[in-house]
């Protein structure tokens, strides 16, 4: 099976010995592509680019120094902003000096759809991972949206199923109370 997301930790698969995630590091680089900013941690962590910023007993928060925005250019330079977020969706408005790969940091899955300026444009895996799409140079408005097909299908599907069991509810309710004494 391929093109789908999930996992199961290596270690109830026996891959890796239980014990190994103790011994395991943060990897700061692919933290902040995730957009992720803080580290918890209840062992001291001497990893690079992680900076302890607060400790209380046992725990320490490190700063990821490599952290990186939600959304972001590569490999122009340019600014970009989230102007909506709803479930499945999300809207973008980037502003690059040259073409540019937009990547927002969301999970790449089959379904996800683009439209860069109105038009649909495919949607890459960025960075192994995340969601990607080209942009021209200039001012872009994108649009993400997830839709995969299997809900395309289901919800039809499924609202044609309670539509006819309440039919057949319903006539089976008339014929019941016309055989009924």
């Amino acid at each position: 099976v391929s093109n789908f997301t999930g996992g199961v930790p290596p270690c109830l698969t026996g891959e890796i010995g239980r014990d190994a995630f103790a011994a395991a590091l943060p990897d700061p680089a692919r933290l902040g592509l995730l957009n992720v900013r803080f580290v918890v941690a209840e062992s001291p962590l001497a990893v690079a680019n992680l900076v302890p910023v607060f400790a209380d007993g046992a725990t320490t928060v490190y700063e990821n120094k490599l952290f990186q925005p939600r959304a972001f250019l590569q490999p122009a330079s340019g600014a970009v902003t989230l102007d909506s977020r709803d479930a499945g969706r999300m809207t973008l408005t980037a502003h690059s000096d040259r073409e540019a790969m937009l990547v927002y940091s969301e999970t790449w899955a089959p379904g996800w759809r683009a439209t860069v300026n109105g038009a649909a444009a495919p949607v890459s895996r960025a960075e192994g991972a995340l969601l990607g799409v080209r942009l021209p140079a200039g001012e872009s408005r994108v649009t993400f949206e997830y839709a995969p097909l299997g809900w395309r299908v289901g919800w039809p599907v499924s609202l044609a199923s309670l539509i006819g069991l309440i039919v057949w509810g319903y006539f089976h309710k008339i014929r019941y109370t016309r055989t009924s004494p």
